[in-house]
């Protein structure tokens, strides 16, 4: 018997997690957050939120959810990356 994801339980699931995760989700954390047993059942439960308007995909592998934290998707797209003063003074408005 096939297991079908309920897109309501899992929008609702999302919506619960996203201000932990600041609104930023790996292919990985929605595979574990949608928990519907195959890759497939998992990706094609991603593109009904994506068509949705639930998520949206940013990159191969990231999707985010309004709001999101974009210094965390930057950081996690880039692995070891850093800040740079420029980048800080421009978000404060002072450059």
């Amino acid at each position: 018997m096939k297991k079908i994801v309920s897109d309501i339980l899992v929008a609702e699931t999302l919506r619960k997690f996203s201000p932990q995760m600041e609104g930023v989700f790996s292919t990985a954390d929605l595979h574990n957050l949608i928990g519907a047993g195959s890759k497939l059942t998992n990706q094609r439960a991603m593109t009904r939120l994506e068509k949705s308007g639930i998520l949206t995909r940013c990159q191969r592998g990231f999707f985010v959810t309004e709001p999101f934290n974009l210094w965390l998707l930057a950081s996690r797209i880039q692995k070891n990356s850093c800040v740079s003063m420029d980048s800080v003074l421009s978000a404060n408005g002072l450059v």
